[in-house]
């Protein structure tokens, strides 16, 4: 129980006295009702908690291994490419383009210059380490603001129930690593209240919107937390209003700092006018205020989603002033997150996963309001808690899977990657993802790796948007990964496109001739005209076509 376990005197319910001497019936039924609570009673202060953390284990366990096979997504390759291109002298933004933020470009090129260029494994590594992270912030909050870690429990299985069933066009999202240094930047305020907790919060709030700038939804919570960690109930808020102006100036600091390499590059003009081409009213941002709406209304139309912070604030009420103000910290993140997706220039699916982040936060208040009710009995809460625990954890996410893991554990061993594909690289709901058989796929990245030079560069011409260049540890032809640049942002850029192809002297091209792809208006009959014209067949893998430059005459 926590310290919050007292009612106020206006919400204690009064028995009337003509009710205080049961009859004959009521007797007899009061020693099941007293064993009844006593046994809740015992498994809310240990079994559940056992049984809940050992899922946990059980559910990383099943999924680590073999997550860390998992092939790069179209957007990790756009980040590795510029990265690795970084580290050769091409200027990020400038000689490869880029609309984006640079905090997940930061992270490449550390594990790029770490353990080299083209490994996958680091990668999902560093992103299973933030999941597992977020569980011990989590259960680190709730013993030491909650009272007990069983509500933390409560919101980490939920939150592992949604990630690991995410595939590989969904995971390891800067949608899920921007908003985690978010959440954590709230977590380390609420438990730890000090100085080193709010520099903390606020280096990592920075690091939160250096990877998405959409992660300042997260700032009116932070107001509160830190209103909430500065002063108590019924002082002044000078306080209050001294110690954000501290956080604030911080902030803005780490903020500043985590820009200093594209200034010291002299990129930082060449960023501004990258993160312009996601503008309102651009090519590529869609959204109106009407989207806005739908959007929002959507996202909050099952009821399991919009009611829970109205559970949460009629709970609150019966509990004290620091309960109240803790929950309205969490109501304020839930609120404001939820316009995350919405205000997207465009509605990915993995937009939805901040909000299922605060969410699973929320069940764990919610589950902690319950706990610190003092009237109801003690078989009432854990009824309650089963109930909140049902609304979102399953025991077996999707890939969560004993077959796949052992067959990693087993490559691990013999240094090589299964040949079997991953789970996660599938045919899923997004359009491009595991858009060409995993066997081909590998096979073409294995060709480029062992059978070109690190100088030949790569023209990814497929429409299915796979990535080549990174995990093959080549350059790209062009300015940008692959075709995605043109279909997603500038079509009208083919023609330099291929003329960078037709000028270039030591590359390769990878394509499908007469592809259609997911989208039959992307044509590229500009590019296709100067490939016919100046490479010819080399290997196959599949569909899939390597063609290399023609000799030609001098």
């Amino acid at each position: 129980m926590s310290r919050n376990d007292v009612s106020p005197p206006w919400t204690q319910h009064v028995v009337p006295a003509t009710s205080q001497a049961p009859g004959p019936e009521s007797t007899s039924s009061i020693p099941t009702s007293e064993t009844g609570d006593r046994f809740a009673s015992w498994v809310l202060r240990g079994p559940l908690i056992v049984a809940l953390g050992s899922l946990c284990l059980l559910q990383l366990a099943t999924w680590i291994p073999h997550y860390l096979t998992w092939p790069y997504w179209a957007d990790h390759d756009v980040f590795a490419t510029i990265a690795q291109g970084w580290d050769d002298g091409l200027l990020p933004y400038r000689d490869l383009r880029c609309n984006n933020f640079p905090g997940t470009i930061y992270l490449f090129w550390i594990l790029g210059k770490a353990f080299g260029w083209g490994r996958t494994m680091p990668f999902y590594a560093v992103d299973a380490a933030m999941l597992v992270a977020l569980g011990g912030l989590l259960l680190a909050w709730s013993r030491r603001r909650l009272g007990g870690v069983l509500p933390g429990l409560v919101g980490y299985l939920t939150f592992l129930s949604y990630y690991l069933s995410l595939d590989y066009a969904h995971a390891a999202q800067r949608d899920w690593q921007g908003p985690f240094f978010a959440v954590a930047s709230l977590l380390a305020m609420q438990t730890w209240p000090s100085r080193a907790g709010r520099l903390g919060s606020a280096l990592t709030m920075a690091l939160a919107i250096n990877f998405r700038p959409q992660t300042v939804l997260f700032l009116p919570a932070m107001a509160l937390a830190i209103d909430e960690a500065s002063r108590r109930p019924g002082e002044s808020a000078g306080k209050a209003i001294r110690e954000l102006l501290v956080w604030g100036t911080a902030f803005t600091l780490f903020l500043a700092a985590s820009f200093v390499p594209l200034v010291m590059t002299g990129v930082f003009h060449d960023f501004v006018q990258g993160v312009r081409l996601t503008a309102y009213g651009g090519s590529y941002n869609r959204v109106t205020p009407a989207s806005i709406l739908m959007g929002w209304f959507t996202l909050l139309a099952p009821l399991r989603m919009s009611l829970i912070p109205v559970a949460i604030g009629l709970l609150a009420l019966r509990t004290d002033v620091a309960n109240r103000r803790m929950a309205l910290v969490w109501l304020a993140a839930l609120g404001f997150g939820s316009l995350y997706k919405p205000l997207s220039p465009i509605a990915h699916s993995y937009l939805n996963i901040p909000l299922m982040l605060i969410w699973a936060v929320s069940l764990a208040v919610l589950v902690h309001l319950v706990l610190a009710l003092a009237r109801p009995s003690p078989s009432l809460q854990l009824t309650a808690t089963l109930v909140i625990l049902a609304l979102g954890v399953t025991v077996r996410p999707e890939f969560c899977v004993t077959g796949p893991t052992l067959r990693a554990l087993a490559s691990f061993r013999q240094g090589s990657l299964p040949d079997q594909n991953p789970p996660g690289y599938r045919v899923g709901t997004v359009p491009t993802s595991g858009f060409y058989p995993w066997q081909d796929y590998r096979a073409l990245i294995d060709h480029l790796k062992h059978r070109t030079t690190p100088e030949t560069r790569v023209a990814n011409v497929l429409k299915g948007d796979p990535a080549i260049t990174s995990p093959a540890a080549r350059h790209s032809v062009f300015p940008a990964e692959s075709m995605a640049w043109l279909r997603m942002l500038c079509p009208e850029q083919q023609e330099d496109f291929a003329k960078i192809l037709a000028q270039t002297e030591n590359a390769v091209v990878v394509w499908i001739p007469g592809e259609i792809g997911p989208d039959p208006k992307f044509n590229l009959d500009t590019l296709v005209a100067v490939i016919r014209e100046h490479y010819r067949p080399d290997v196959k893998f599949g569909a899939i076509e390597v063609w290399k430059r023609k000799v030609e005459p001098q």
